[in-house]
C-alpha cells in the first residue's frame, strides 16, 4: 500500500502536543456615570453607546457616550426601558425592544445630536 507522502509528494508534519491557543482578553476602561443593569449598547471600542436599563427602583431613559476612556451624558431615549437591544455606531445607533411594564417593540434612532423640539418641528396627526 502506498504512503500518503508518496501519493501527494510532500512530507506530513505534526506537533508533539496541541498548541496553546491565543486568548483575547478584557482590559479595564472608564466607569459609566450611572450604575445600571439590563441596558442596551452599540458602537465600537472607541465610540460606544450605553442606553436605557434598570436603575432601582425603575427604568432608565439615559444614554451615555464612550470615547475609549470616559463616558459622558448623551440624549435620552424617548421610552425608558430595560432589557433592550442595540446596534449601529455612536452617530447612527438603534435601540429596540425591551421591557417597560410589558414587553415593547419600540425602535428609536440615535444620531448623537441634541434636538430641541420647537413649534415648527412638531407635527400632529
Amino acid at each position: 500500500m502506498a504512503e500518503y507522502k508518496g501519493i501527494k509528494g510532500f512530507k506530513v508534519q505534526y506537533l508533539d502536543q496541541d498548541p496553546v491557543p491565543a486568548v483575547a482578553g478584557w482590559t479595564s476602561g472608564g466607569n459609566m456615570g450611572t450604575t445600571r443593569g439590563s441596558l442596551g449598547g452599540a458602537g465600537t471600542q472607541t465610540a460606544a453607546l450605553g442606553f436605557g436599563g434598570f436603575i432601582s427602583p425603575g427604568y432608565s431613559a439615559s444614554t451615555e457616550e464612550y470615547n475609549g476612556s470616559t463616558w459622558t451624558g448623551g440624549g435620552n431615549l424617548g421610552t425608558a426601558r430595560r432589557g433592550l437591544a442595540g446596534a449601529g455606531i455612536q452617530t447612527a445607533g438603534l435601540a429596540f425592544g425591551g421591557i417597560t411594564t410589558v414587553v415593547v417593540a419600540n425602535t428609536e434612532e440615535y444620531t448623537g445630536e441634541i434636538v430641541t423640539p420647537t413649534a415648527s418641528t412638531l407635527t400632529t396627526s
